[in-house]
């Protein structure tokens, strides 16, 4: 009897314990949001495999296109946007169309990408009418774009630029294998004087730039996502929370915290 009467004191004791001390939660961690890019394509040859290796990391992106890319790739298309990526007006080409370009010749590009995006859609056009719209000039911009009839949309530029396609590998680099030079310059120590800062650097928010359309994307991908989410990153689609329509969020070579 005795031993019944301590053993109910104690689980009263420890009921009252729970009811005073309030639980104690962990401090959450702060965001560390990453949107990765991916311009030029799409491509028979890389968009898929890069559409495999983010479906595996569970990774969101944004898949800046060209519009002479679109004919006969209309199922790749329409796998980014089925699977939640977002999809961007990248123009018709890239070469005539860089910062400096008269605006009439940037806008009437953007109208004839447009057109050939919505007509490659097919089915998913409805879930591409629900995205933001989304534009990225070739090379780079120096000013938002804004649209002759008015419509919303949101200039990106980027933060990191991984030079995937090897524009600016230094003397000495073998081209058909400068895998580290871009791990290097998205997560390590960048290759000046064109890239300065890594992903880290910039932190929650960074926009990173890479190309569909060449074998060594589909080889670093994956490590930069182990990394990334390792150390607390998610991947989403842009645009970014807070970023307004008809800006242009981001200067090219804007540091870190500005």
């Amino acid at each position: 009897m005795i031993h019944y009467v301590y053993r109910w004191a104690g689980l009263l004791a420890a009921a009252l314990f729970c009811l005073v001390v309030p639980a104690v939660r962990a401090q959450e961690a702060p965001p560390f949001r990453v949107y990765l890019t991916f311009e030029d394509g799409p491509t028979a040859a890389y968009t898929p495999q890069i559409l495999d290796i983010l479906a595996e990391y569970n990774a969101k992106a944004t898949f800046f296109v060209n519009g002479w890319q679109l004919k006969g790739k209309e199922a790749i298309v329409q796998r980014i946007v089925r699977e939640g990526h977002a999809l961007g007006n990248h123009l018709w080409q890239e070469i005539g169309y860089y910062a400096g370009t008269p605006d009439e010749k940037v806008i009437a590009a953007y109208y004839e990408t447009e057109a050939a995006i919505r007509a490659a859609l097919g089915p998913e056009l409805p879930a591409y009418d629900a995205q933001t719209r989304l534009f990225r000039q070739p090379g780079g911009g120096g000013h938002a774009l804004i649209l002759s009839e008015g419509e919303p949309v949101i200039s990106y530029n980027w933060n990191v630029d991984g030079d995937d396609c090897g524009y600016r590998l230094p003397e000495g680099i073998d081209r058909d294998n400068f895998d580290q030079f871009v791990l290097d310059n998205v997560l390590g120590t960048p290759h000046p004087p064109d890239h300065l800062y890594n992903a880290y650097d910039y932190g929650d928010g960074v926009i990173i730039v890479l190309h569909d359309i060449n074998r060594v994307t589909g080889r670093v991908l994956p490590a930069i996502l182990k990394e990334l989410s390792a150390a607390g990153a998610t991947f989403l689609a842009l645009p970014r929370p807070g970023d307004e329509a008809n800006t242009q969020p981001v200067a090219l070579g804007m540091p870190p915290g500005r």
